[in-house]
């Protein structure tokens, strides 16, 4: 009776253990790179995962280069001229989105097929999300500063009248023409007299610069 309760009490460890060493199917896509193409698939990954790849070319003998970085931008693993890859194991040494990477040089479409799972390091990570998304987080710390620059020159055209002096033309006019009597000096009449002429006040003003 005892030993047949020891074999009860083991066999959910046992089950247990053996289920956290399961794969667990991220995705399984098919995907075409045309020339000088790169592209980019992400998925989050808890610490101390085990990444599984599987990799088949479907169309093209290989790729140009496969990478795969972790969320610090440290590159885990790549490949130049990959033709396939089966059961590969990557280690996720820490919490956060990892990055694959497929770039192809080749004139011709590329195609291929990929396989990505995941061994959780525990039970505690069994159904950890590997989705993601993007947050934007504002940082309250800054330093205001202003960058003086030349953004661009405009040339504008315009037509401006210009007054020059082509001539100078004097005239003399004749302002009084007429006969007048004086009286000599020891008759007994007037022997002076005078002619009023009224000029303009700019004439008077060149008269006395002159003088």
């Amino acid at each position: 009776m005892v030993k047949k309760l020891l074999v009860l009490l083991l066999l959910p460890l046992s089950f247990s253990s053996f289920g956290s060493n399961e794969p667990i199917l991220i995705t399984e896509s098919a995907i075409q790179i045309s020339f000088d193409e790169t592209k980019e698939i992400l998925f989050s990954f808890a610490e101390g995962d085990e990444i599984l790849i599987d990799l088949e070319m479907v169309k093209g003998k290989h790729l140009k280069e496969f990478q795969i970085s972790g969320p610090s931008s440290n590159t885990l693993f790549s490949e130049y001229k990959l033709k396939s890859l089966t059961g590969k194991k990557v280690k996720a040494r820490e919490k956060g989105v990892y990055s694959f990477k497929f770039y192809s040089s080749s004139l011709t479409n590329r195609a291929f097929k990929i396989t990505i799972s995941r061994i959780p390091a525990n039970d505690q990570t069994m159904h950890f999300n590997t989705d993601w998304r993007w947050e934007t987080q504002r940082d309250t710390v800054y330093i205001p500063y202003t960058i003086d620059s030349i953004t661009g020159y405009n040339t504008i055209l315009y037509t401006e009248n210009v007054k020059e002096l082509i001539e100078i033309k004097r005239e003399e006019d004749l302002l009084v023409d007429k006969n007048q009597r004086v009286h000599s000096y020891f008759n007994e009449n007037e022997s002076s007299t005078f002619l009023l002429i009224n000029l303009p006040q700019r004439l008077l003003q060149i008269y006395a610069k002159k003088e």
